[in-house]
């Protein structure tokens, strides 16, 4: 089936099996697979660049056409930009991945409702007391998925060299 000029709900529902370009947008276009499962797809050459940029954004019509669109727009711009989208996505969700800072916040905060067991005050000021001066200034702002049991180890080793009773503390912390 031939695709047709602009992209409408009702004219999706027809297209037949393949990849069916949109029109209105560059790079976007809908797979129908022989199952007749509709996907939008991104596929475009970054500018002044070999590097050719094949991305899926999910099932129609969980995404609109109208989302489709602006998805694709903003891939565009750094496309034509000669930016690679991808990358830039890779770096922002590194930038806001979870780090040792947030997971003992959300800790804190749990230990505090006594979401597991219940603990004394004391004992929770103790804990916060240990991570905001010897671990948090040193892997506070690592990556969790990043963070080698070596890290925690050269922390609690150095930490040692100071002060045997207050690395014991930080290790069983």
């Amino acid at each position: 089936m031939e695709t047709p000029k602009t992209l409408a709900p009702a004219q999706i529902e027809m297209l037949g099996q393949g990849r069916h370009s949109d029109p209105a947008v560059p790079g976007l276009c809908l797979k129908v697979d022989d199952k007749g499962r509709r996907t939008w797809w991104y596929r475009r050459r970054i500018a002044r660049a070999k590097t050719i940029i094949t991305k899926q954004l999910g099932a129609f019509p969980a995404f609109s056409i109208a989302a489709a669109r602006q998805w694709t727009m903003q891939l565009n711009e750094a496309t034509q930009r000669g930016e690679n989208p991808l990358a830039i996505q890779r770096a922002e969700a590194v930038r806001t991945a979870m780090t040792l800072d947030k997971a003992h916040q959300a800790y804190i905060t749990a230990i505090r409702r006594g979401d597991r067991k219940k603990l004394r005050p004391r004992t929770i000021s103790d804990k916060q007391g240990i991570y905001d001066r010897d671990i948090g200034p040193r892997l506070g702002a690592k990556i969790l998925s990043e963070l080698t049991e070596n890290d925690c180890w050269d922390a609690v080793y150095d930490k040692a060299k100071g002060s045997r009773y207050r690395a014991n503390k930080m290790a069983g912390s």
